[in-house]
C-alpha cells in the first residue's frame, strides 16, 4: 500500500552498493510530504521512510455520507500522524530498512509481542486499505467470482451484510472490521480486530475494511440526535455503519487469492430494517403507545431545541453532541432503548457514553475475585441486582468468599438483589458484612452455602429490614432461631425457601408468622420435623397472602394441614404435598371446593390414600388447574376420568400419572377427550399403557403434547 523512499541529504539520487532494498517499488514524494529520519550508515546519511498515500478520489467525493471535513481531518491529520510517527521510529534504527509495508507489519508484530513500530505501521496500512474500500456512489454488485464465494460462505449476500454490520456494531472500543479470505481454508470470513491489528498478522488476505475508531465518524454524526427514532438504534457508530454500508462500501481493487477471483466490487447496500411481527393490539395499548410516543417526542423536542440554541451561540466547528447534552438527558435517551444489545452499543460511542452506560446499568452477573469486584463496583455505581451464583456442576469451585462479600458490601451500596447460590466458600463473617452495609437489600439467595448458621442469618435480619425474599435451601445448620430473627426484624418478608433445613420445627414456623404475615411463597420441602401444627400456624396467619406452599416429603403432614389450608388460604395457587402419605380424600375434597377458582398446580404423588373420588372432585371443580401429579397413587383407576361429564372441559397442560397400575388405555382415552390443551403427559411404568397399545386403540394426542412412555423426555419443572 505505502512505499519506501530513499533519498540523500541533498535530495539527489545515489547508488550505494552496501544498501540492499527488499522492494523495488519506490515512490518519490513532494518536498511538503517528506519527513526526514537520518540514519548513519558507513558515513552516508540516508533517509528511509514511507509516504502518505492520497485517497483514490477527491476529498469531497463521498459526501453527504462522509464529508470533506471528515476526510481532511481523518486523512490529513490522523493518517498523516501515523505516517510521520512511523518514519521517526524507523529513522532511529536501520534494521527494518527496505521492508515493504506488508513485510514491516509482519516483522514488527513479532508473533504476538508487537515491537514499538507495529502500531504506526499497521495504522498506515489499515487507513490506505480503508480509503480504497470505498468509492463515490457505492460499488456495484460483486462480480461473479466474489459473489459466488460470498454466497457459498455466508449463504447469501444479505447474510454477509448482516454479519458485517453486526461485527461493526459489537466491536468494543476502537478497532477495525474486515472481510478476509482465510488462506488455508479458502473461505471468506468477517473478523474484528482491536486497535491497529490487521489480518496480515495471521496470514489472511484482506478484502475490505471498515474503520470503527471514533475519529472516523464523530464529526459527521455529532448532531445525530435530530435523526433519533423511538425504539431504534441511535448511536453515532450505527449511523456511520449504515452510511458506510449503504452508500460508500465499494471495492475498487482486491487481490483476491490464488485464482479465486480477480475483479471485485461490492454492492452499495440498502438499509434493511428488522422484520416486524404482527399481533392484535387493543385500543388501550394503542392509546398507551401513542401517549408514550408523544411524551418522547415532546421531551426530545425540548432537547433538540436547546441544542439548536446552543449552536447559535457556539462555533459550529467545535460543537458536538457531548457539548450539547447533559448527563441526565443522555441517560434519558439510554432509558428509551429496548434491548440490552442496544444499550451495550450505546457505550461504544465514546468514553463519556461508556461511563454513563456503566453507571446506569442495573444488573450484573459476574464470576470475579476481590480485585475485579472492586473495579466493577467503581465502574457500575448504580447496580441493584448482582448475580454471583455458581453452577452446581462446578462443585469443586467455592465461588465468592468472605473477603469478596466485604468488597461487595462496601462497593455496591444500592444493591437490592444478591444471588450467592452454591457459593460454598462464604461463612457467617461474610453475611455479617452484608447485614452491616446493605440496608436496601430485598432479595438474598444463599442456597447450598453449607457453612452458614443462625449467627450469619441473624446479622442479615438485623441490618436488612426491607428483606422480601430469602432462600436458604440446603443450609443444614439453620434452626428456629433464624426464623425468630426474621419475625422480629423482617416483617415485609414475602418469600422464604427452607428446603432441606431439617432443624426447622413447628415451633419455628409459629414464631415466624407472628411477625411475617405477608408471606406469599413458602418452601419447606424435605423439612422432616415440620408437621400439622406448623403448617396450620402458617395457614391461619398468612391465609390471605399465601399463594405457594411446598411440603414435599414432610411425612408428618396430614389431613389437618390440608384442611387448614382449605379453610384459610382461599388464594392458594400451588400446593406440593408429594410424599405426605397420611393425606386422604377427605382433606383433598375440602381443598378442591375451597380453592376451586385459584388452584393451578397440585402435586400429590405418593399420597397413597388418595382415590378416585377426591381426584374426580379436583378435576371437576378446579377449573384453573394447569398441572397435576398423581404418580404412585396406587388406588387411582380409570373411574377418576370416566366420571367426568360432557360439560367438564379441563385446562390441564401437564399431567403425570406414572406408576398408577390401575389406569389403562381406556382411561387415558377418556382423559384426552377432555384435555385438548395438554402439553406433557407422563405415563411411565403403567403396565396397561404402552406406545403400541395406544396406537392400536387409535388414541390421538394433541399435536403439541409430549408423551413420556419411557423416561426419555425432560420433565417440566412446573411441579418441582
Amino acid at each position: 500500500m505505502a512505499s519506501c523512499v530513499v533519498t540523500t541529504g541533498s535530495f539527489c539520487s545515489i547508488t550505494d552498493s552496501s544498501i540492499r532494498l527488499k522492494s523495488s517499488k519506490l515512490v518519490h514524494l513532494s518536498n511538503q510530504q517528506r519527513r526526514r529520519s537520518l540514519v548513519s550508515r558507513g558515513g552516508l546519511k540516508v533517509e528511509a521512510y514511507y509516504g502518505l498515500k492520497t485517497p483514490p478520489y477527491p476529498l469531497d467525493a463521498l459526501e453527504p455520507y462522509m464529508s470533506k471535513r471528515t476526510l481532511e481531518v481523518h486523512w490529513g491529520k490522523h493518517h498523516r500522524g501515523y505516517v510521520d510517527n512511523l518514519n521517526k521510529q524507523l529513522g532511529k534504527d536501520d534494521r527494518l530498512y527496505g521492508y515493504t509495508m506488508e513485510e514491516l507489519i509482519k516483522a514488527t508484530y513479532n508473533n504476538g509481542n508487537p515491537l514499538p513500530e507495529f502500531n504506526n505501521a499497521a495504522q498506515v496500512y489499515n487507513h490506505d486499505f480503508f480509503w480504497e474500500s470505498m468509492q463515490p456512489g457505492g460499488g456495484d454488485m460483486p462480480q461473479k467470482g466474489v459473489l459466488e464465494q460470498i454466497e457459498k460462505d455466508f449463504g447469501s449476500f444479505t447474510n454477509f451484510r448482516e454479519k458485517f454490520t453486526d461485527a461493526a456494531l459489537t466491536q468494543f472500543g476502537s478497532g477495525w472490521v474486515w472481510l478476509v479470505l482465510k488462506r488455508e481454508e479458502r473461505r471468506l470470513e468477517v473478523v474484528k480486530t482491536s486497535n491497529a491489528i490487521n489480518p496480515l498478522v495471521w496470514d489472511d488476505i484482506p478484502i475490505i475494511s471498515l474503520d470503527v475508531w471514533e475519529h472516523s465518524y464523530y464529526l459527521d454524526y455529532k448532531l445525530f440526535c435530530s435523526r433519533l427514532w423511538c425504539g431504534g438504534f441511535f448511536t453515532e457508530r450505527i449511523a456511520y455503519e449504515e452510511c458506510f454500508l449503504n452508500q460508500s462500501f465499494g471495492v475498487e481493487y482486491v487481490e483476491y487469492a490464488e485464482s479465486v477471483a480477480s475483479d471485485q466490487t461490492t454492492q452499495a447496500l440498502s438499509q434493511r430494517r428488522p422484520p416486524c411481527t404482527t399481533r392484535s393490539v387493543t385500543a388501550r395499548e394503542k392509546r398507551k403507545t401513542s401517549a408514550e410516543r408523544e411524551r418522547f417526542r415532546l421531551r426530545l423536542g425540548l432537547i433538540l431545541t436547546r441544542i439548536r440554541f446552543d449552536l447559535v451561540s457556539l462555533d459550529m466547528a467545535s460543537v458536538c453532541v457531548n457539548d450539547a447534552l447533559t448527563d441526565d438527558e443522555l441517560r434519558w435517551i439510554l432509558s428509551r432503548l429496548d434491548t440490552e444489545k442496544d444499550k451495550e452499543v450505546f457505550g461504544l460511542v465514546c468514553k463519556r457514553w461508556l461511563y454513563l452506560q456503566s453507571t446506569d446499568r442495573k444488573k450484573l452477573a459476574a464470576r470475579a475475585g476481590p480485585h475485579m469486584l472492586g473495579r466493577l463496583a467503581s465502574r457500575f455505581t448504580r447496580i441493584v441486582e448482582l448475580d454471583l451464583s455458581q453452577s452446581v456442576s462446578r462443585s469443586f469451585y467455592p465461588g465468592v468468599t468472605d473477603s469478596d462479600l466485604a468488597v461487595i458490601a462496601e462497593g455496591f451500596k444500592c444493591l437490592r438483589v444478591l444471588n450467592l447460590h452454591t457459593c460454598k466458600g462464604i461463612t457467617d463473617t461474610g453475611l455479617a458484612s452484608i447485614g452491616r452495609c446493605l440496608s436496601l437489600l430485598q432479595f438474598l439467595d444463599v442456597s447450598y452455602c453449607r457453612k452458614l448458621s443462625d449467627k450469619g442469618l441473624s446479622a442479615v435480619a438485623e441490618g436488612c429490614h426491607d428483606l422480601r425474599a430469602l432462600h436458604l435451601a440446603g443450609c443444614r445448620f439453620i434452626t428456629d432461631e433464624t426464623l425468630k430473627s426474621l419475625s422480629e426484624r423482617c416483617r415485609d418478608l414475602e418469600a422464604l425457601g427452607l428446603q432441606g433445613c431439617t432443624n426447622i420445627t413447628d415451633s419455628g414456623l409459629a414464631d415466624l408468622v407472628k411477625g411475617c404475615r405477608k408471606i406469599k411463597a413458602l418452601d419447606i420441602n424435605k423439612c422432616s420435623n415440620v408437621g400439622d401444627a406448623g403448617v396450620s400456624s402458617v395457614a391461619k396467619a398468612c391465609g390471605s397472602s399465601l399463594k405457594t406452599l411446598k411440603l414435599l416429603d414432610c411425612y408428618k403432614v396430614g389431613d389437618e394441614s390440608v384442611s387448614s389450608l382449605a379453610q384459610f388460604c382461599k388464594n392458594l395457587e400451588t400446593l406440593i404435598i408429594g410424599g405426605c402419605r397420611d393425606i386422604s380424600d377427605e382433606s383433598i375434597v375440602l381443598l378442591a371446593d375451597s380453592c376451586r377458582d385459584r388452584l393451578k398446580n397440585l402435586r400429590m404423588d405418593w399420597c397413597l390414600n388418595v382415590t378416585d373420588s377426591s381426584l374426580t372432585c379436583v378435576l371437576k371443580q378446579c377449573k384453573s388447574l394447569e398441572a397435576l401429579d398423581i404418580g404412585c397413587c396406587e388406588e387411582v383407576t380409570d373411574n377418576a376420568f370416566q366420571g367426568l361429564g360432557s360439560e367438564d372441559v379441563l385446562g390441564l397442560k401437564v399431567l403425570k400419572v406414572s406408576n398408577c397400575p390401575k389406569i389403562t388405555v381406556a382411561g387415558i382415552g377418556k382423559l384426552l377427550e377432555k384435555c385438548s390443551s395438554l402439553e406433557y403427559l407422563d405415563v411411565r411404568s403403567l403396565p396397561h399403557v404402552t406406545e403400541v397399545r395406544c396406537s392400536e386403540a387409535g388414541l390421538e394426542f394433541p399435536a403439541c403434547c409430549k408423551v413420556n412412555f419411557s423416561g426419555s423426555l425432560t420433565e417440566p419443572d412446573v411441579l418441582l
